[in-house]
């Protein structure tokens, strides 16, 4: 039995694969919201927002800033003007956006999401071909298709796709430059500027986006080119990011840099707030005394100062160890999604994948990219919206080559009759 072997692919070749693929992406995703709906219809139980006519929570505060803007009202004229500014803007740009041209409508905005979708797997399908070869690359959008928390994302009203569409297409114009040899610094300059994209889309980016340097920080490039790339991608990641504290500031008087909430996040994710809204399996009897506000960011984020948060996670940690451990524990487990991530084979046969440098240069890159998401796991929530953009496009990638690799050594074992 021969190895799979494909020919030369040309450009415009390629250019319709990738056509074909996002298509296919475009009715898997409405297959997945026809799906949902037809459930819904059948037990009343809400599987998507498309036929929501009240939203809550996170999808409220999105909704009725994007009302706002486009009506070219203030950001908080829908909203309590003291937390508004702390919600980072990008979601409800786009949202707003969409607004203007077809009407204040939920619908519109996940049909545009499910398109977004489809790009998202082109772009995990492109990056697959420049990390690994043209095989990988069609595998990893195929996988890309199946990948379900994708087109989960794809039909409710929250900000993971978008955050997840910028930052792989950062992820992809930084690969191109470090990998296929091209010098051009407008794929520098647009990397960093998606990635401030990304991050005044989810809070959380501004720790994480810069992860994608690292595959900078790990090439084969001189040191001084290396600061210079530096210089440049963060010139361009700031932008977005200052530009939304500079507007914040003039509109309402409050200082923020994106941030969700900046360490009112870390004091949520170590205190008894974060055991009661993610059920942790842990409690301790001295809790029940502690007064958690129901409006948590409306009482805090304005009224605390950073040393407060500090202290107070400071203080719960020290008090509460064996609590604190379980929490952490907790997190990792549910930032990580054991289930979904166990990739025996492929440790089972690193020591072929580092042999090309290339790809050595991948794996020190997500080696570090887990560590650094694990810290920032720690400090936080853990939720999966913090993993879902950053690693999951990664890991899709990954899971291609392991399977092409696997499916080789099988065939090549095959042939030779063993």
């Amino acid at each position: 039995m021969k190895n799979f072997v494909l020919t030369v692919i040309t450009p415009s070749k390629y250019r319709r694969l990738l056509t074909v693929l996002f298509i296919a992406a475009m009715l898997y995703g409405s297959a997945v919201l026809v799906i949902r709906n037809y459930y819904e219809s059948g037990t009343g139980i809400a599987k998507s927002d498309w036929n929501k006519q009240e939203l809550s929570g996170d999808a409220k505060n999105f909704m009725d800033r994007a009302v706002s803007l486009s009506a070219f009202r203030a950001y908080d004229s829908e909203t309590v003007s003291s937390v508004a500014y702390y919600r980072p803007p990008g979601y409800s740009l786009l949202m707003a956006a969409i607004f203007f041209l077809s009407g204040v409508s939920i619908k519109a905005v996940i049909v545009f999401q499910i398109i977004l979708a489809a790009f998202i797997v082109v772009l995990i399908a492109d990056s697959g071909r420049i990390l690994f070869d043209f095989k990988t690359g069609m595998l990893a959008g195929i996988l890309g298709i199946l990948y379900y928390p994708l087109w989960n994302a794809a039909v409710i009203i929250n900000s993971e796709l978008l955050s997840m569409l910028y930052w792989v297409l950062s992820l992809n114009l930084i690969l191109r430059f470090v990998f296929t040899g091209s010098k051009k610094n407008s794929l520098i300059i647009f990397a960093g500027l998606f990635s401030g994209l990304a991050a005044i889309t989810r809070g959380q980016f501004l720790m994480l986006a810069p992860v994608s340097l690292l595959l900078v920080f790990f090439s084969a490039y001189s040191g001084r080119e290396k600061i210079a790339i530096t210089g440049k991608w963060i010139s361009m990641f700031l932008i977005p990011v200052l530009l939304w504290t500079f507007y914040a500031y003039i509109v309402s008087g409050v200082f923020v840099i994106v941030s969700t909430q900046g360490f009112y996040s870390m004091w949520w994710g170590w205190s008894p707030a974060v055991v009661l809204e993610e059920a942790y399996p842990v409690w301790n009897q001295n809790w029940s005394g502690i007064n958690i506000p129901s409006d948590q960011i409306g009482t805090l984020v304005p009224n605390k100062s950073p040393g407060w948060f500090i202290s107070e996670i400071y203080n719960f940690i020290v008090s509460y160890p064996k609590e604190s451990a379980l929490i952490g524990l907790f997190k990792i487990m549910e930032g990580w999604g054991i289930e979904f991530y166990d990739r025996k084979p492929f440790l089972q046969d690193l020591f072929r994948f580092v042999r090309n440098k290339k790809s050595y240069v991948f794996l020190k890159f997500l080696l570090m990219a887990c560590i650094i998401y694990t810290g920032v796991s720690l400090l936080t929530a853990a939720l999966y919206r913090y993993r879902f953009p950053l690693l999951d496009p990664v890991f899709i990638i990954l899971s291609s080559y392991t399977l092409i690799y696997l499916f080789n050594k099988f065939a090549k074992r095959k042939s030779a009759g063993i």
